[in-house]
């Protein structure tokens, strides 16, 4: 585990651990890179910096609501060509920092945030806390498109508001999904006319059926937000990999979460990787469409400067500096660059861990486990991280259609992949 006495042209050891947890809602592997490096060269972690990614972006004054307002050159699309370079060589994955009382990102709804009877709201969220209350109206929204949809945390629980069928019109919807606070989970909000599903770490975990499948009607302008709807619903937390399809992306959905892009996948309306960084600052206050072919109209403002933070946590322990992957790592360059001076590794690969069946079936089975020394790398490379998710517990009743599902695979570029637990039987009698 150590390596002393290494000068800044030596070569040390990287060391990788993945470590799974469980639950009725079984959590994500965590993965730890341990770089055994002296001193002398943990400068360079946590990772190399792209210089696009610090490029700096003039911007004016903010006016009295607080936003930003970024000066930009066009790329004759209408988006700024800052953000448009540092998307295509980005290695840092960046999640954006809610304070629950006054931050928030938005745009306007022009012709691009209109109502919709099929769509796909997908987005990673880490809340800080999930004691928001209904009762009082103090949830915590993490995609709000009034008039449209509602994402939120609300006690304890997952809830979704869709708009149909005219004006005056809504569903609330308590999910019945719980959410985790301080840990990172992927939720998913489909509708197809009528029908609207839930997907929780990729699986579908709830649904529902409107009266109707038409789409609201108002002709109101509403904005799009992330992190704040109205009063005193904010949100407190991380945000990140926030996508809006025009399409039903039930299929697509575990992949999704663990995938940049493809920003010109059919019916992609909006995405927001959040990776314009730098960590601890508001950048340029502005948070880019990513979506192939939108313009700046459909760009983020960020309101009272939200922070953005790496999704990966660098700590020290002794001679050697440990990075902590607590979910997939998720960049358009395709993973995690490692550090220059790394020749090999060391890994322990835990896929996710198998939920247990439903109706009082059988438990869910333990994610492969896969460990190997001194694995050869190029430093400088990108590796994939993907840290499985584990399954979803079945439902009691027979007939529910819930069943308990299987643990994802956790996959280390090309060295490893350790498959997910299987899920436990349901009892059917």
């Amino acid at each position: 585990m150590r390596a002393d006495g290494l000068s800044g042209g030596d070569t040390g050891t990287f060391h990788y651990y993945f470590t799974a947890m469980t639950g009725r809602f079984s959590r994500s592997a965590t993965v730890l890179w341990t770089v055994a490096l002296a001193a002398p060269l943990m400068v360079l972690l946590p990772s190399f910096v792209d210089p696009l990614q610090t490029a700096a972006v003039g911007i004016d004054e903010s006016d009295s609501t607080g936003e930003t307002e970024p000066a930009t050159a066009s790329d004759g699309a209408g988006r700024d060509l800052v953000g448009v370079a540092t998307v295509a060589s980005g290695d840092e994955d960046y999640a954006m920092s809610f304070d629950g009382t006054s931050q928030y990102v938005t745009a306007d709804q022009g012709t691009t945030f209109v109502a919709r009877s099929t769509y796909t709201v997908e987005a990673w969220i880490n809340p800080t806390t999930t004691t928001c209350s209904l009762s009082s109206g103090a949830y915590c929204p993490f995609a709000s498109h009034d008039g449209d949809y509602v994402l939120a945390v609300a006690d304890g629980n997952i809830h979704a508001w869709v708009y149909y069928n005219g004006t005056g019109n809504n569903y609330s919807w308590n999910t019945g999904i719980p959410a985790v606070a301080g840990a990172w989970q992927h939720v998913a909000l489909v509708r197809n006319g009528a029908n609207l599903t839930l997907f929780y770490n990729g699986v579908s975990a709830a649904s529902h059926t409107l009266p109707s499948a038409n789409p609201s009607t108002y002709t109101n302008q509403f904005p799009l937000k992330i992190g704040w709807h109205y009063n005193s619903q904010w949100f407190s937390g991380q945000i990140d990999e926030w996508r809006l399809y025009s399409t039903d992306r039930s299929g697509s959905i575990a992949t999704d979460m663990h995938t940049y892009g493809p920003t010109d996948t059919t019916g992609l309306v909006a995405y927001y990787d959040f990776n314009e960084g730098p960590a601890g600052t508001t950048g340029s206050g502005t948070v880019y469409n990513r979506a192939s072919g939108a313009t700046s109209a459909t760009n983020l403002r960020t309101v009272a400067s939200p922070t953005y933070a790496d999704v990966k946590q660098t700590t020290s322990n002794g001679n050697n500096t440990v990075v902590t992957f607590p979910r997939s790592y998720v960049t358009a360059a395709g993973g995690w660059r490692i550090p220059a001076g790394i020749s090999s590794v060391d890994y322990l690969a835990v896929g996710g861990g198998g939920a247990g069946g439903g109706n009082r079936g059988g438990g869910g089975g333990a994610g492969g486990v896969l460990e190997d020394s001194d694995a050869t790398v190029t430093a400088g490379a990108i590796v994939a991280v993907t840290v499985g998710s584990g399954g979803v517990g079945g439902l009691a009743g027979v007939g529910n259609g819930l069943d308990g599902t299987s643990g994802q695979n956790t996959v280390l570029g090309t060295l490893a992949t350790a498959v997910g637990g299987g899920s436990g039987g349901t009892h059917r009698a």
